[in-house]
């Protein structure tokens, strides 16, 4: 279900590493050189990620009907801000939260690695966990667009499912009602039931 979001999230960790190799590599530890170093970098990466999700969201609604496209550049953005628009806030924010908190960490330890590479494992998480939020928002969109009503949850069943998923696997939901994820990094997703014919 989510092939396609692991790859988008690989390359955005590609991408990262790239980066931050630069980064890595600053020698002047001044203020302003490595404000300067980091902004561009974080810039480069926030633009690629807002690229690759729209990808995403094209390739996901897609598969997920056949739908006639229906996604268009302002979809990513709009899915970010959902479900309400202080999440496009939170995620604009946390992107640059952690593009400080790197430039503060490389002032205050002059270059470490570790704390370079903390702040890349923490970037590439964060931006994984969104391209599932974008795979789903645009599986769903695609959904109503072709009129579907209902949709069943469907869990893994292995050892990691928690309670909540465990509990959920097989419902059956309104499309306007379907429960958020219980939890970060949750490896559950919906499939279209057919409308029946009416008589």
């Amino acid at each position: 279900m989510y092939e396609y979001a692991d790859k988008i999230a690989s390359l955005l960790n590609r991408k990262i590493v790239r980066e931050f190799s630069g980064i890595k590599s600053l020698r002047n530890f001044d203020e302003i050189n490595v404000l300067e170093q980091v902004s561009a970098a974080y810039e480069r990466i926030y633009r690629a990620a807002l690229e690759y999700f729209l990808r995403l969201a094209e390739r996901a609604y897609s598969d997920a009907s056949s739908a006639s496209a229906g996604i268009d550049s302002g979809f990513v953005r709009r899915i970010l801000s959902e479900p309400d628009p202080v999440s496009m806030y939170v995620f604009d924010s946390e992107f640059d939260r952690k593009r400080l908190r790197l430039a503060e960490a490389i002032r205050a330890s002059e270059g470490s690695n570790a704390e370079i590479t903390r702040s890349m494992r923490l970037l590439s998480s964060m931006l994984a966990l969104y391209a599932v939020t974008v795979a789903d928002a645009a599986t769903v969109k695609s959904y109503r667009d072709s009129g579907v009503e209902r949709v069943r949850w469907i869990s893994e069943e292995d050892k990691k499912t928690c309670r909540e998923c465990r509990s959920r696997n097989g419902k059956v939901y309104p499309i306007d009602k379907i429960p958020p994820k219980p939890h970060p990094n949750c490896r559950c997703w919906i499939e279209a039931i057919e409308n029946q014919p009416s008589d």
